[in-house]
């Protein structure tokens, strides 16, 4: 697990987040294994779609993260580092774990920016991952096969529309955190200069975190949304 990620987490747990809690974990490895038991945290389920890639004393199931087999609001938080952007569709990988937490989900992804967008043209960053490793390695692109991912990168608006636009009940709760995470291949020179640029433009750097926790029904849900009386099992069908 990359340092600014690690440092994010400790300041989420810090603001008493995670503790005492179930968290299941999408597109799972050893880094996150790694990271849960340096946390200290007990009640995890790791998932992948690969049912080797895991090996630890947590608990480890086979899933899809684009078509979880969990009910609604199975587990308190659901987490993700570095792994939507290897599904074929991390929206709906996305939306899958918004369904089954029952508070807040978690994820760290590629920040798309135009300081992003100007690396890959600059080729100080890749725009596909894994071409030179994949193939050969018969695993861990798309969808965790061979094929080499896209590297999707995700802005606030983005995220924010398509979460309301899936569940349109209540406001909800964002909050942003950014790290920087600088390829080795970049000299000390130029990684001065990028460290010195984004810190003017904080939210470009390229380690993005955000956490998306749902309305509550006794307070943010939208007036209309209870006239209507349709809340049920969070809201509706």
């Amino acid at each position: 697990m990359r340092k600014p990620e690690m440092q994010m987490i400790e300041n989420l747990i810090k603001q008493g987040e995670l503790q005492d809690t179930s968290i299941l974990c999408v597109c799972a490895g050893e880094a996150e294994a790694k990271l849960f038991d340096e946390l200290g945290l007990k009640n995890i389920t790791l998932t992948n779609i690969d049912e080797n890639i895991v090996k630890s004393a947590y608990k480890y199931e086979k899933q899809d993260a684009m078509n979880l087999t969990y009910e609604n609001e199975s587990f308190d938080y659901v987490f993700v580092s570095n792994g939507l952007h290897h599904c074929s569709s991390p929206h709906a990988a996305l939306l899958e774990m918004y369904r089954v937490t029952r508070r807040t989900i978690i994820i760290f992804e590629p920040k798309d920016s135009f300081l992003m967008r100007s690396a890959v043209r600059f080729g100080l960053t890749v725009e596909y991952e894994g071409v030179d490793e994949f193939p050969q390695r018969g695993w861990g692109g798309r969808d965790g096969s061979s094929v080499p991912n896209y590297i999707y990168r995700w802005t606030e608006r983005e995220l924010e529309k398509t979460i309301c636009s899936y569940y349109p009940i209540g406001t909800h709760q964002f909050k942003y955190y950014y790290g920087l995470d600088v390829p080795k291949r970049i000299n000390a020179t130029l990684t001065l200069f990028i460290k010195m640029v984004l810190a003017i433009r904080p939210r470009s750097k390229n380690v993005f975190c955000a956490t998306v926790t749902k309305p509550e029904v006794s307070g943010n849900v939208f007036p209309w949304i209870k006239e209507m009386g349709t809340l049920g099992q969070r809201g509706f069908q």
